[in-house]
């Protein structure tokens, strides 16, 4: 499924709010997206700059963050350069 796909069917649902719910229960951006998409992100500097800020390493799995309940979701920046780049979701 398209970000774009993934964001009309949310927010039809209602399931979105910001920052963006998952409405599945990922713990990793990995389990979720193409090796290609990740690539993508991680070429991204402010993606980069923020998941390196978070304690992340490119070549390792990339958590998803999570709210003060646990639910994961994706930030305005992932959200922004997930669209621009047409990542596909594994769901």
């Amino acid at each position: 499924m398209h970000f774009s796909q993934f964001l009309f069917l949310a927010w039809h649902k209602k399931e979105l709010s910001s920052p963006a719910r998952m409405s599945v229960s990922f713990k990793y951006w990995d389990e979720c997206a193409d090796p290609e998409d990740m690539e993508a992100m991680w070429n991204h500097p402010e993606v980069r700059t923020e998941w390196t800020d978070a304690g992340e390493t490119e070549g390792q799995r990339v958590h998803l963050s999570r709210d003060p309940d646990g639910q994961p979701y994706l930030t305005q920046t992932e959200m922004r350069v997930a669209y621009l780049n047409d990542v596909s979701f594994n769901f």
